[in-house]
């Protein structure tokens, strides 16, 4: 019966969490009064929260004092705009006064006083309850960026960045003189018989002899790439300067010499003929770039680069008017609200609910089935797959939006295996 009043009473903690109500709030029956304190929020990490708040419970002239601890699994819709806390889970108890009998009555008179549950709130509502929180603390890992500054790559013509995670795997394909780079999110194969590899990108492909910068439209194909590939949509080329790096890289491209306009009532002025954020402090001479989230600074463009806390930004970033174009990048200044707003979004968990009933789910690959051995594994990864899809012994699994479907066949993985939240 304690546990179980109780556990409404963390319930009710749990609805007026959305801070619209006025705290303390008093509940109170002929000879019973119960106050609850504001609920206080004391730790969220992955989709786990932990909140307590303090009682004070008069009854019979007698004050008594006690503190609850729960926690609960929160699930996300951004779509519905609504947060549910759900799994409910008291973790501790502590009353002053801990004489069984007399916590039996008291805690019957308790739930007699209290509404019906309903754990709900807002997107905003939910960020709202974090901020007394040291955000970069509520999930390290999610919250941890990548420091090390990339290659930054600069371009006045049209571009494109290939990225290979590391040194080319080659994968042997239905064609006996193809093979296909597997560990790039591009489609680059190589013909052993032209001694050239061959890129697809904006509906064309080009060659290469290396795997370099160097590439040009190839106005002729072999055969067998045609065999291969017979759905790829092909148009007229045009040219495009490409870049090719093994390791983490970022292109910055201006549309021509980079134009510059002055950003009022600060010492900055940034790039406005780019799609990239690309700042210039005029009294140190620095470039200032944002990439991915993170900023890093350097005397020139061609380095060398330095990460740069958002603390440690120079305080005419945070002085940016709303009604500048570069608003935008306010979110990403820590001395400024939208920063904080932004973080707490991040670490927000998205997550959803998956029926398992009537899953229509299909895998399409491009030709026969090609496996790729996982290295110190039994699996295999099917390189061809349009979503991500191993085989383990006589099953096949995939994996979507953060779902993983199993299946005894490789056409239709159409059950449901487990959810990931």
């Amino acid at each position: 019966m304690i546990k179980k009043l109780l556990f409404i009473l963390t319930i009710f903690v749990l609805v007026n969490l959305n801070g619209e109500a006025k705290w303390p709030k008093l509940f109170q029956s002929d000879n019973l009064k119960v106050k609850i304190y504001q609920p206080q929020i004391s730790s969220f990490k992955g989709n786990t929260i932990e909140c307590h708040s303090a009682l004070k419970i008069l009854k019979d002239k007698k004050v008594s004092y006690g503190n609850i601890v729960l926690k609960a699994r929160v699930s996300v819709n951004r779509t519905e705009d609504k947060v549910t806390f759900r799994n409910l889970e008291v973790v501790s108890i502590k009353l002053s006064d801990k004489r069984e009998k007399k916590e039996n009555t008291l805690l019957k008179e308790i739930e007699a006083t209290l509404p019906p549950p309903k754990v709900t709130f807002t997107v905003s509502q939910f960020a709202a309850l974090l901020e007394p929180l040291d955000l970069a603390t509520i999930n390290p890992d999610e919250a941890k960026l990548e420091t090390t500054p990339p290659e930054i790559i600069f371009s006045e013509e049209e571009a494109f960045l290939v990225i290979i995670d590391g040194a080319a795997k080659l994968s042997k394909m239905d064609s006996s003189s193809l093979l296909r780079i597997i560990n790039s999110p591009e489609l680059i194969v190589y013909d052993s018989t032209q001694k050239k590899y061959y890129l697809y990108l904006n509906f064309a492909w080009f060659e290469n002899s290396e795997l370099n910068d160097y590439w040009t439209i190839a106005r002729t194909t072999p055969a067998s790439l045609k065999q291969t590939f017979p759905k790829l949509e092909l148009k007229t080329p045009r040219e495009i300067k490409i870049f090719v790096r093994k390791k983490s890289a970022e292109l910055i491209q201006t549309f021509g010499k980079p134009e510059l306009e002055m950003i009022e009532g600060t010492d900055l002025v940034y790039v406005t003929n780019t799609q990239s954020n690309i700042f210039v402090q005029l009294g140190e001479q620095r470039i200032f770039l944002l990439v991915t989230g993170r900023w890093f600074t350097a005397n020139s463009k061609k380095g060398p680069w330095k990460f740069v806390p958002q603390s440690k930004l120079p305080a005419d970033f945070s002085r940016i008017p709303l009604s500048s174009s570069k608003s935008d990048v306010l979110q990403s200044v820590a001395s400024n609200p939208a920063a904080k707003d932004k973080l707490t979004e991040t670490l927000i968990p998205e997550t959803k609910s998956v029926s398992r009933k009537n899953v229509d789910y299909k895998v399409e690959y491009d030709g026969k089935i090609e496996l790729k051995e996982v290295p110190e594994s039994t699996l295999y990864y099917i390189v061809n797959a349009s979503q991500p899809t191993f085989k383990y012994k006589d099953l096949y699994f995939s994996c979507a939006d953060g779902i993983w479907y199993v299946s005894d066949v490789s056409v239709n993985l159409g059950r449901l295996f487990v959810n990931l939240f």
